[in-house]
């Protein structure tokens, strides 16, 4: 990918109003932007795309995050792809357990929308 090709983030939650959110705002940072509402579609879409990194929902009802998390981390094609997983649960416990499980960072709910944007510019510029 040339180096200004907008990064492609791969947005994962089960709620369309966020990922619908997400997506706006971040298209208006010029990143490109794709969605899927439930885990098996997330690991669907990595079948043949590899986007620069993954915002993933913990809470989904077909296969929760964590499940996405480690499945994307055991296939060789996927495992670099940095995630940023969002929870409502974001105490110390939670955080180490998804740490432990995949994620390379976390962010609790309610999201600071601020925040989000430069964490997506941060993970998405490293190496996948």
């Amino acid at each position: 990918m040339p180096d200004n090709a907008p990064k492609r983030i791969l947005v994962v939650d089960d709620t369309l109003e966020i990922v619908t959110f997400y997506q706006a705002v971040l298209e208006r940072k010029g990143f490109q932007v794709d969605m899927t509402l439930r885990g098996q579609d997330c690991l669907d879409y990595l079948e043949h795309t590899v986007p620069d990194l993954i915002i993933l929902d913990l809470a989904m009802p077909d296969m929760d995050g964590l499940t996405v998390c480690e499945k994307i981390r055991v296939n060789e094609r996927t495992k670099r792809i940095p995630i940023l997983a969002i929870t409502a649960f974001n105490d110390a416990v939670h955080r180490e357990q998804l740490l432990k499980r995949g994620a390379n960072a976390t962010m609790g709910k309610p999201i600071d929308i601020y925040d989000l944007i430069d964490r997506v510019k941060t993970m998405s510029s490293s190496t996948v």
